[in-house]
């Protein structure tokens, strides 16, 4: 062989390593596999777009080893009956909010309580710290589930009523729907002044058609692509919540993918939220002006007077539920920037 061939035999080897690293599946044993992915958002939502650009990753990462099918707009149940499902087996994969967390984690109630965040900065600052990855272990542990990511943000949630809200006294006596099992949005609203009201996401459209519910809560997005505001007209632009959705894997599901395959799923995951984050940020944008035209009026409340209603009344009653938790809140507060 001569010397010129030599060398191009090594570039070639050179390139092909390479080429395996950027593609490990490619080396790896890993059978084709279809996953059902569950969530409640419809196809056109934040979460909905960035799961159809996630199943589009991991299939093209994968080679096509792993599909990734989808049941968006509660087609397979609640948030809590996806997640159950999750833990049993009965379902590969879903999409559920972080304060789902709570149910195992209780820690995590405090840290969903209205007016607790700075912003997502301070929310994802928390989530990676140490004390973060401390509760995303727990929950793991007591569920038998894997965490893929966290960052799939919401935008601020706001109340949606059939009457203006300014003030906590405009609450009184509104019935409004919170997340079923959440007893800590229950007391945040409390504390808001309203009545709040137990109910499953599905649920709610009807709720509000029979007048069984007055008024909900949820980012812009979702009131608009679930059609809720075609039910009540006023938006009150409260910014109560912010918090983020996860996407989450059965654990044994997990355990029969190869390293190579669990690592272009989680990576796949992270940068889907991402997607989620931005698309998020346009729809909203378009969606508050879609809705001014079909009727919606936006009130400017008194946010300061609800803010300090519920650190006055609801953060202290947490604070005192855990060993040290006023430490806690302490600590997870001077992550702010």
């Amino acid at each position: 062989m001569t010397r010129i061939g030599f060398l191009v035999n090594v570039v070639l080897v050179t390139l092909y390593g390479i080429l395996v690293l950027m593609s490990p599946v490619l080396a790896a044993d890993q059978q084709p596999v279809t996953l059902r992915i569950a969530y409640i958002y419809a196809p056109d939502s934040g979460v909905g777009q960035a799961g159809t650009h996630y199943a589009r990753l991991v299939q093209e990462r994968t080679n096509g080893k792993i599909t990734v099918q989808l049941f968006p707009s509660s087609q397979l149940g609640s948030e809590i009956q996806n997640r159950e499902a999750l833990m049993t087996g009965t379902l590969d994969m879903c999409i559920i909010g972080v304060p789902h967390f709570a149910a195992f984690v209780p820690e995590v109630a405090m840290t969903d309580l209205p007016y607790f965040w700075k912003g997502p900065e301070h929310f994802l600052t928390f989530w990676r710290s140490p004390i973060g990855k401390d509760f995303t272990s727990r929950y793991e542990a007591a569920t038998k589930i894997k965490v893929l990511a966290v960052n799939w943000l919401t935008s601020d949630r706001h109340i949606l009523a059939k009457k203006a809200v300014k003030t906590p006294a405009d609450l009184r006596g509104v019935k409004i729907r919170v997340t079923q099992g959440f007893q800590h949005h229950y007391d945040g609203f409390l504390a808001m002044g309203a009545s709040p009201v137990y109910m499953a996401f599905p649920e709610i459209y009807s709720a509000l058609q029979q007048g069984v519910i007055d008024a909900m809560e949820n980012p812009l997005e979702d009131m608009y692509t679930s059609k809720f505001h075609e039910l009540a007209k006023y938006v009150s632009l409260t910014a109560h919540i912010f918090n983020s959705r996860t996407v989450q894997l059965n654990a044994q599901t997990w355990a029969k993918l190869t390293p190579e395959t669990q690592a272009v799923m989680t990576k796949a995951a992270e940068e889907a939220g991402e997607y989620q984050n931005e698309a998020v940020r346009k729809i909203v944008g378009d969606v508050k002006g879609k809705m001014a035209k079909e009727g919606i009026t936006f009130v400017e409340p008194d946010r300061g007077a609800f803010a300090e209603r519920v650190r006055q009344q609801a953060h202290p009653k947490y604070i005192a539920k855990y060993t040290n938790g006023q430490a806690l809140y302490d600590q997870i507060q001077g992550l702010a920037k």
